[in-house]
């Protein structure tokens, strides 16, 4: 993993700043023991000092300096430097051209000067607008840039709008999603990812795996979900997302639009064994990657087969219409997080250090095992012995309902998310899942 480790969001002693004492009078202190504290980190790879610097000229620390923040980079710049001159430092800065939101009238065409933070930065960090990034290097032939935030609605678009040999890299801004930056309540969180907050992957999360594993065969089901999608303007971003889906269940005699996310040069489409045909992977802008057909639905198995230039099978992906819900599962997730003195380890054991957490997957499925994607009955989860329930997540963003302190949540898509933490004395652990007139139960033990 490598980290991009930010010291705030805002230079400011009053916007987004809930210190007691002025930010401009501490800014030395904590970047002392910031940088102190995780300079010998192997995973930090980039100092970041702040974050949106451009969208207001008062957002530059001290006052009065009138130069978007370029003389109180170049003091803090020192300050990290003398406590690690290993690594370099960046700003994270939107809007991503020089002149903030006083700009945002211009078009990009005819307005295409990068920032002046930018320019002195080691690394200039810029936030969306990665089309225009080529333009900025005319201006600065020597600028190397960081995608510091790109908007996952576009795919792989800010991927591929990279110039490799002057870019060092690019981060989606929530390629996970997470609590917090809601739009309208009850929505609680950004939710435009790839992976949802249980880490569940949507079928997207393959499509960014075969722009990223170019060498490794990839192709990845999934079906557009018309009313889940949202399109939201985000400052002057558009953002919001195509909601994928991963399962083959729907209305009888729907048409639902079928996507293939896949690196294989073709790709071919089967409805209960009978071929809807094979299409070239040659689709342009945010489509890359991707392979569309339209199909009328009928129950039973998809089937998408990746094919290289000479019809060969490279992989394949398939998905069954689930039947009645049968059973609930339960399966722990691959490991325990655990937290031992000052750094951070997986372990197969859960420790009874009264911090380790362990979580377990309740799944909702039908005879064969497939997971049931439209049950959403109510989940009670009951524990014994030497663990506590921490909280019950179904991966939900559109709901007010509580995650810790409760035993009973609907499910949904079959799906729940159950936390543990490990008391402090060792001893065997009991979980008990109950929906409806389905019972589950899962066994372990705390050392």
């Amino acid at each position: 993993m490598f980290v991009v480790d930010e010291l705030i969001d805002k230079w400011s002693d009053k916007d987004y700043w809930g210190g007691r004492q002025p930010f401009t009078s501490l800014w030395p202190d904590l970047v002392k023991e910031w940088v102190t504290r995780d300079r010998n980190s192997p995973s930090v790879i980039l100092w970041s000092l702040g974050n949106e610097l451009q969208i207001r000229e008062g957002w530059t620390g001290y006052k009065g300096l009138n130069d978007w923040g370029v003389t109180m980079y170049r003091l803090m710049d020192v300050v990290v430097k003398r406590f690690d001159n290993t690594r370099l430092t960046t700003v994270a800065q939107f809007p991503a051209r020089a002149g903030a939101i006083g700009h945002r009238e211009k078009d990009y065409h005819s307005y295409t000067m990068p920032p002046k933070l930018a320019q002195a930065t080691d690394v200039a960090s810029l936030n969306y607008q990665s089309a225009w990034y080529g333009e900025f290097r005319k201006h600065c032939p020597d600028m190397n840039i960081f995608q510091s935030e790109a908007e996952t609605s576009n795919w792989l678009t800010p991927y591929y709008n990279m110039d490799r040999e002057h870019s060092i890299g690019m981060a989606y801004w929530g390629s996970v999603e997470y609590w917090g930056e809601s739009n309208k309540w009850p929505k609680k969180g950004w939710n435009y990812s790839f992976f949802r907050h249980t880490l569940e992957p949507y079928p997207t999360a393959w499509l960014v795996k075969s722009a990223f594993c170019e060498d490794k065969p990839v192709v990845r089901l999934g079906v557009l979900d018309t009313k889940g999608s949202e399109s939201v303007q985000w400052n002057d971003i558009q953002v919001g997302q195509k909601s994928i889906l991963s399962h083959w269940n729907f209305e009888e005699e729907s048409k639902q639009r079928v996507y293939a996310f896949t690196n294989a040069p073709q790709a071919e489409l089967f409805l209960n064994g009978k071929s809807l045909g094979i299409k070239p992977n040659d689709g342009k802008g945010n489509m890359q990657h991707v392979i569309m057909w339209d199909v009328d639905y009928v129950p039973g198995s998809l089937l998408a087969i990746a094919r290289d230039e000479k019809g060969q099978e490279t992989a394949r992906h398939e998905i069954q219409t689930a039947g009645k819900v049968v059973k609930l599962k339960i399966e722990k997730e691959n490991h325990v997080w655990s937290a031992h003195g000052n750094s951070s380890n997986v372990t197969t054991d859960f420790i009874a250090n009264g911090m380790d957490l362990l979580y377990l997957n309740v799944t909702a499925v039908d005879a064969k095992g497939r997971i049931v994607p439209d049950y959403d009955g109510e989940l009670t989860v009951s524990i014994n012995g030497a663990a506590n329930l921490l909280a019950l997540d179904n991966g939900d963003h559109y709901t007010d309902e509580l995650f810790a302190g409760i035993t009973t949540k609907k499910m949904q898509g079959g799906r729940m998310q159950v936390i543990l933490r490990s008391k402090h004395e060792a001893g065997k652990v009991t979980v008990s899942a109950t929906s409806g007139k389905f019972k589950a139960a899962y066994r372990t033990e705390t050392k």
